[in-house]
């Protein structure tokens, strides 16, 4: 079987989307989203356009906004409007034919079907079909490698990446 599929694992603050953020520059065509950290806070960055959008929350924004705008994991708070962007995002780069999509990052709230569900159960589905074009590069915290593989149905053949992956680029 031929994947385009690529994990990019790597434990918390290991430099995963910085080193994604350098591989893309300004010369990859990519599709797809990273979250970089700006501030201490989260942002969401739309590869197409490489436009950056405000993600994360700070509690007192949070509190101010009603329960449906926000959604949080543990101690973090995220503006849902952010996440439908990405959701929306996801599904479109999957279609327009980059030669990468990235989707930074599939984490515990995907594992509960929030965040970036269902559209990226949808892309994934799409990039495991034979007829799918460009790589998919999903990042994945290490310790949910397993997990992910799980509930995506990966096969074994998908291969996991270090940052090293793409230092040789």
């Amino acid at each position: 079987m031929t994947t385009s599929i690529l994990i990019l694992a790597g434990p918390v603050q290991s430099g995963k989307t910085t080193t994604l953020r350098k591989w893309i520059g300004a010369e990859k065509r990519a599709g797809g989203i990273l979250c970089p950290d700006h501030q201490g806070l989260r942002r969401l960055m739309t590869l197409k356009d490489r436009q950056v959008h405000s993600f994360q929350l700070r509690p007192e924004e949070a509190e101010n906004l009603p329960e449906n705008e926000v959604e949080s994991i543990g101690k973090f708070f995220f503006s849902s409007a952010m996440f439908e962007l990405a959701r929306k995002t996801l599904l479109e780069d999957a279609q327009a034919s980059f030669p990468w999509v990235i989707i930074d990052e599939v984490g515990k709230l995907e594992l509960a079907n929030k965040g970036l569900e269902p559209a990226l159960s949808q892309v994934i589905d799409w990039y495991l079909k034979p007829a799918s074009a460009g790589t998919l590069v999903l990042v994945v915290r290490d310790y949910l490698v397993a997990d992910v593989r799980r509930k995506y149905r990966l096969p074994p053949e998908i291969p996991e990446v270090g940052l090293s992956f793409f230092y040789s680029d």
